[in-house]
């Protein structure tokens, strides 16, 4: 990818990219996370990985099959490229294809194992050296964000994906009883988290 025309010129001068308002955030690089991150915040060429999640039917949804075939699918791009670009296929690659059953009884944390191992070496002080059009050049990177739909992200976050699961929001972690007594105080919680 590092080889592909504009993509190198991007990851070196990206960090230079000029945001309109300094009070709104266009992309996770003006978090104040990224911000303060200890590769991030010294590196501006370091890697910035994105990962997403999604699940997809290969047979007919409304068939007798359904989830038979179904394939979880985990699909990358580098932050480093200017937004407008990260989302066109030519950006976008697979990182990761196994059918949901599988995935079920290994979990996505065994088969995103190599991948997990092969980070340490961009994590690492100096990073990780590629050979781009010809020549050496280090890279140093790691996960950015990892995003994909609420069933998704669940499983990526660790949690459980049945919609009974014990904590109902991953951004307060409560549980079915924290959120009722606090809906009861208040009543200001919608229903649609219960």
């Amino acid at each position: 990818m590092l080889n592909v025309k504009g993509v190198l010129e991007q990851l070196n001068h990206g960090h230079l990219r000029q945001h309109k308002h300094d009070d709104v955030i266009e992309d996770v690089c003006d978090g104040q996370y990224f911000k303060t991150h200890p590769l991030f915040s010294k590196d501006s060429t370091a890697l910035q990985i994105m990962l997403y999640y999604d699940e997809l039917e290969i047979a007919n949804a409304l068939g007798s099959k359904t989830g038979k075939h179904k394939l979880g699918v985990v699909y990358y791009t580098t932050g480093n490229i200017d937004p407008r670009y990260r989302s066109q296929c030519d950006n976008i690659h697979l990182l990761l294809m196994a059918t949901v059953p599988i995935i079920k009884k290994y979990s996505i944390d065994i088969l995103l194992e190599p991948f997990m191992n092969g980070l340490e070496y961009l994590e690492q002080d100096g990073g990780h050296q590629f050979i781009v059009k010809g020549e050496p050049m280090s890279f140093s990177g790691t996960i950015v964000l990892v995003s994909g739909d609420n069933l998704g992200s669940q499983l990526m976050g660790g949690f459980k994906k049945r919609p009974g699961a014990h904590l109902k929001c991953r951004q307060c972690m409560g549980t079915t009883e924290q959120i009722k007594q606090k809906q009861d105080k208040c009543g200001a919680l919608e229903n649609s988290f219960l």
